[in-house]
């Protein structure tokens, strides 16, 4: 589809009065994204709305944001404000309650829940007091904590906002976030409210536009009929899952993902290989750096750290204003192929639109250190081949999915409605090709989620019962509040061998400093020839006991072996602290993220 051909259904949506409030159901291939766009543009072209301060969009979607960001900047709004839910509850608590107030936030749904309660307190922080219209995208998701926020947000903002969320029933994948939250306000819920307290409008999307084949038009059909069916009735559940299940073996299947050569070297296409669980993710880009197989692994939105470009841009340049040209300069030198676009981007997150012609490089450090930025300034993970699960595809079209079939063995009681809504989103985001496939399980393990730290652990059997084996890396394992200078008080090394490593590089974690009584182990993150990258976090040490602690005296692990670089992002903190270790005034550095089964050893 052509991004300026809208459909009728899509117009309607599109051109409505800013003050309109409306509801709109879209299912997958749709064109959710472009509507979404074309929305911006009318609200701010024929409605003549500040894309700086009167439009507020809200998405769980990166591709959504970065789709959007582009069209926008290239129409000449590139002002326009584009977060996550977790992005805009730290900028909620940063202008609230000034820079230093609530630094330590917790959780992020603890970060939520201040952001709602500041807002229930002190009404709307100042960069939405000017707000005209909110669009939410990915609205089936809208539960618990993030749906009080937005009704928190509108029972605040004036009279005459006008809204359009949109979402998609059948695409309602994270219910499980009603665990964790203290509000229980789930999507139908929300959906009634917007209806019946705000007069929001129902509307729908008609045509798709994603399907470029007949096996996948077919799902359109099958997609139909699952929306037509009572997914609370657990035998209309059960039938749904078993008509859909039977769409997705009229092919046949392989019994290794990895034989599926045409979803594993996409390029010049795109291709996705999509899993229930972040275990199995992680399995899988183990499986594919075996065979030397390029891929990304795409990691939830809270997890994306600041853009490495940015350190590249502005590493040594001072913490004060600095002018447009300077700026421009510094991102010229990175190899930025669109400065002007990251110019404004920048700009949007430092937000002190007085002075439009500088960049105040503390206040863009303290957005950084506080992970307020919005998504486009946030570290990409995309490449040709990535690895997901099936939840963080959402929003995501690819030319390949390969789907990694369910364990049969892991769930006596399925729950067939959220089944039916996994595999359908997970199906659905194929342009061309759906394939299946088993995945193979290491032999003599199982696999849990740890429920004191929520990590995936691999668990083996011994003569003295199951033991963990290996445990599940996760971004925030490497420290990110300070630059890690190694066996000296010069980071520059460190700096080095991170700017050397590339993506999907092996790395190794070494323990340095041994525990006392009121603090973990610390572990120094390597490249396998002994270059140092990074120093685990405190929590990281906590959890390492946690997961392997099995009573009396506790040996901590020597190393961990089987992580992969996933990531080097920009970090910020004191200007002082960054000079003190040889790294200039700027109080900007890189920080290598990880991923990976880490195998313990204790030799």
């Amino acid at each position: 589809m052509n991004a300026f051909e809208l459909d009728r259904s899509q117009t309607e949506v599109a051109t409505a009065p800013a003050e309109d409030r409306q509801y709109v159901t879209a299912g997958a291939g749709q064109g959710k994204t472009e509507v979404l766009v074309s929305r911006i543009l009318h609200l701010a072209e024929a409605e003549g709305l500040n894309p700086a301060d009167e439009i507020l969009v809200l998405s769980f979607s990166r591709a959504a944001v970065e789709t959007a960001r582009k069209r926008a900047l290239s129409a000449d709004v590139d002002q326009v404000m584009i977060r996550t839910f977790d992005s805009l509850a730290s900028a909620i608590i940063l202008d609230l309650l000034g820079p230093d107030g609530g630094a330590e936030c917790g959780s992020f749904e603890q970060r939520i829940r201040q952001a709602t309660a500041l807002v229930e307190e002190h009404g709307l922080p100042s960069f939405l007091l000017g707000l005209r219209h909110l669009c939410v995208d990915e609205a089936q998701d809208l539960v618990g904590d993030r749906a009080r926020l937005a009704t928190v947000i509108l029972e605040n903002a004036p009279e005459d906002l006008g809204f359009t969320f949109l979402g998609d029933p059948l695409q309602g994948v994270y219910d499980f976030q009603l665990q964790a939250s203290a509000a229980e306000t789930t999507a139908q819920q929300l959906f009634d409210t917007l209806v019946s307290a705000y007069g929001a409008e129902p509307r729908g999307l008609e045509h798709n536009y994603r399907a470029q084949s007949e096996r996948v038009r077919q799902l359109i059909e099958v997609g139909k009929a699952l929306r037509d069916t009572e997914l609370g009735d657990p035998r209309a559940a059960a039938g749904a899952y078993k008509a859909l299940e039977a769409y997705r073996t009229e092919d046949a299947t392989s019994t290794s993902f990895l034989d599926v050569g045409a979803v594993l070297r996409p390029d010049p296409e795109t291709a996705a290989i999509l899993c229930a669980t972040n275990y199995e993710v992680l399995l899988i880009s183990e499986a594919l750096d075996q065979q030397r197989i390029e891929h990304g692994v795409r990691r939830r939105a809270q997890d994306m750290g600041a853009a490495r470009w940015i350190w590249q841009a502005l590493h040594e340049l001072a913490p004060t204003k600095h002018p447009e040209a300077t700026v421009l300069e510094g991102l010229n030198s990175a190899g930025r192929q669109d400065p002007a676009g990251d110019w404004a981007l920048l700009k949007q997150s430092e937000a002190n639109w007085r002075d439009p012609w500088s960049l105040d490089l503390a206040e863009l450090a303290r957005k950084i250190a506080r992970g307020s930025l919005p998504l486009p300034l946030t570290a990409s993970d995309s490449l040709p081949l990535t690895v997901s699960t099936i939840h963080r595809a959402k929003g995501l079209e690819y030319d390949h999915v390969l789907y990694i079939e369910p364990d049969e063995r892991s769930d006596s009681q399925p729950d067939f409605a959220s089944l039916v809504r996994r595999t359908y989103v997970a199906l659905s985001r194929a342009r061309e090709s759906i394939f299946s496939a088993r995945l193979e399980r290491p032999r003599g393990t199982f696999a849990q989620k740890h429920a004191a730290t929520g990590r995936w652990t691999e668990r083996r059997f011994g003569k003295h019962g199951d033991y963990a084996s290996r445990v599940a890396i996760e971004s925030s394992d490497v420290r990110s509040t300070s630059p890690y200078a190694s066996r000296s008080h010069d980071a520059l090394p460190v700096q080095s061998a991170i700017l050397d490593s590339s993506i999907g590089t092996q790395a190794q974690a070494i323990r340095i400093i041994d525990a006392d009584e009121a603090h973990p182990a610390f572990y120094e993150f390597q490249t396998l020839d002994g270059r140092a990258l990074g120093i685990s976090t405190e929590k990281f040490g906590r959890d390492v006991r946690r997961v392997f602690y099995r009573g009396g005296d506790f040996r901590w692990p020597v190393s961990f072996t089987g992580l992969r670089l996933s990531s080097v992002e920009s970090a910020a903190g004191s200007p002082e602290h960054t000079d003190e270790v040889g790294l200039g005034r700027s109080g900007l550095w890189l920080v290598p993220r990880f991923s990976g089964l880490a195998r313990a050893s204790w030799k």
